[in-house]
């Protein structure tokens, strides 16, 4: 039987940041790259951290803009028997987040970020989960975003033109 898992919290921290974000004119595709490098910087190294049991989670990762950033990496090598499973899902991740940022217009710099993973989504709210990584835990993206908000804003501003 498949188990339904609702996800709490996250949707209402990107909201606040995203109603903030919006009130920064000319916020440029730099800064929301640099703060998704923060972010995922800060689950790498701020409890709770990204569970590592085999890291295939932490490898499914990924961080996509509709406009093309030199460097930015599509792929990913996943270890163990899932690694077929994993890669497959991990490209139509990608797939659907390109066609998620398809939505905005072209003049709105926008990224996605997240996990691929099939499992990522019951990890980050599994509550009552016991990791082996110390230090890892649930609500890990979440508690990063939450954490950054204004280092992310702040990011963001630096990066920002002013447009005439």
């Amino acid at each position: 039987m498949a188990q339904q898992i609702r996800l709490e919290g996250l949707p209402k921290v990107l909201k606040n940041l995203n109603k903030e974000i919006e009130k920064i004119k000319g916020g440029t595709l730099k800064g929301l790259i640099r703060s998704a490098i923060l972010i995922r910087r800060d689950m790498e190294a701020t409890p709770p951290l990204i569970p590592r049991d085999t890291g295939n989670l932490r490898a499914s990762f990924y961080t996509i803009s509709r406009k093309p950033v030199s460097g930015q990496v599509r792929s990913a090598s996943f270890k163990k028997d899932e690694g077929g499973k994993l890669a497959q899902g991990h490209a139509a991740g990608i797939q659907k987040a390109e066609a998620e940022l398809s939505k905005f217009g072209q003049d709105v710099p926008a990224i996605a970020l997240g996990f691929t993973a099939y499992y990522a989504f019951k990890v980050h709210e599994d509550m009552m989960a016991h990791f082996k990584h110390p230090g890892s835990g649930p609500k890990f993206l979440e508690a990063a975003i939450k954490r950054n908000e204004k280092k992310i804003l702040d990011i963001i501003k630096s990066e920002a033109r002013i447009r005439r």
